[in-house]
């Protein structure tokens, strides 16, 4: 993650890193992370942690406590803020919406918005896009976000070692219990479709991964191939 955060500094003068800052254990994984290599960065390189209180759950006010404990544990400033979210259409993505616009308001330039997104989490997006017909495209590591920048350092790692590193770190993290509910698509295929692949492919996320990355490379090329026809119109 180091070396990560060194190429973004270098590659767009990263003066403030903002850690999306759920409370659950990837992103107190991330925020830990970051807080270890801090010293390691250019100097006075800021950091700071965004709580969303999207208020859709009866202990959202609890959660919000909570990382307010962890921030100051770790001597990191937070910045929380409420949203309000749209009655109609899909709460999933009206919640990840106002989560995005939210993180965009204060993700300026010169910084970059550090997610906690990691291998199993790729695997999942992967699969539920190919099972919705939506393309075979993974997350990507790095994009523009508003005047700043998003990077997701930790896709490499897998769910287990952040929450062991978690645990070894000694801090606690809460568990949304509406991750268990297996009505909703991420979920069922966390808990019932990728463990049986996994028994079926070990090396499922790695696969899936090189197959993705692959029609990410094929996708640029038809993009690059294209322009010079589109210069000529």
């Amino acid at each position: 993650m180091l070396q990560q955060l060194r190429e973004a500094q270098d590659r767009w003068q990263i003066q403030h890193f903002y850690v999306g800052f759920s409370g659950g254990v990837d992103s107190t994984a991330l925020l830990r992370g970051c807080v270890a290599v801090l010293p390691e960065l250019q100097p006075d390189t800021q950091l700071t942690a965004l709580h969303v209180n999207h208020g859709l759950h009866p202990q959202a006010d609890v959660w919000a406590a909570h990382c307010r404990r962890i921030c100051d544990e770790l001597s990191v400033v937070l910045q929380t803020g409420e949203v309000t979210l749209p009655r109609e259409g899909n709460m999933e993505a009206n919640a990840r919406q106002a989560r995005y616009d939210y993180f965009t308001q204060h993700v300026g330039r010169n910084s970059c918005l550090l997610l906690g997104h990691h291998q199993d989490d790729q695997v999942e997006t992967l699969l539920q896009r190919l099972f919705s017909g939506r393309g075979w495209l993974p997350m990507q590591t790095s994009a523009v976000l508003g005047e700043g920048y998003l990077l997701r350092p930790l896709l490499k790692c897998t769910r287990t070692q952040m929450q062991e590193y978690v645990t070894g770190q000694q801090l606690a993290w809460v568990e949304d219990t509406s991750n268990t509910d297996r009505h909703l698509q991420r979920n069922f295929l966390r808990h019932e479709v990728v463990p049986l692949l996994q028994q079926r492919w070990p090396s499922l996320a790695q696969s899936l991964q090189r197959v993705a990355n692959q029609s990410r490379a094929t996708e640029a090329a038809l993009q690059n191939a294209l322009i010079p026809l589109g210069n000529r119109v």
